[in-house]
């Protein structure tokens, strides 16, 4: 992903530093519950069909729960989005292909994650609905932003995987008809 490419996302989902700011204010309220809420995803995950598959033992579970601890709290999450964001984007997007997660998978994901985010911080600003406004703009802004990323991705590394598999084809085609 080039430069370009993310400061034209930043541009179109209107994150600016104000964003940044209510993204940390919402984050530190997020950081008390985020192992709940792990914890919730992936008693869902085990209980869902198609999902519970591409997480065989509980030790993939486990590494994955951490893993996507690290991603949302201290790369989506810090609101620093910069060179150490993309290559773990890139790195989740390859992991997505190499494991056969579709699209379809994690966005439920994300959006059983979006749905205990609200909770939560309904819960914590529910006497400041000032807050609690620019605190969910901010999160949505941020999982938009990570779903985009993520997504351009993973849709990158699929075409060049068919790409591959197409010249792959089209050599082995050539060997057998001069042969």
């Amino acid at each position: 992903m080039s430069i370009q490419d993310h400061t034209e996302r930043l541009r179109l989902l209107r994150i600016d530093n104000t964003t940044r700011e209510d993204l940390r204010m919402a984050a530190s309220v997020i950081a008390l519950h985020i192992d709940e809420m792990i914890e919730q995803f992936y008693a869902f995950v085990r209980a869902t069909p198609g999902m519970r598959e591409k997480f065989p033992t509980e030790e993939a579970i486990r590494r994955a729960g951490k893993a996507q601890k690290i991603h949302w709290m201290e790369n989506l999450f810090s609101g620093q989005w910069d060179e150490r964001y993309t290559r773990a984007v890139q790195r989740i997007g390859q992991a997505h292909i190499d494991h056969d997660i579709r699209p379809r998978v994690y966005m439920a994901g994300y959006t059983f994650f979006m749905d205990a985010v609200v909770d939560v911080l309904a819960r914590h600003y529910r006497k400041k609905p000032d807050l609690l406004a620019r605190a969910l703009k901010a999160v949505n802004k941020a999982i938009m932003l990570d779903l985009n990323t993520v997504l351009s991705l993973y849709f990158d590394l699929e075409r060049d995987k068919a790409r591959k598999t197409l010249h792959g084809h089209a050599r082995q085609f050539e060997t057998d008809v001069h042969g």
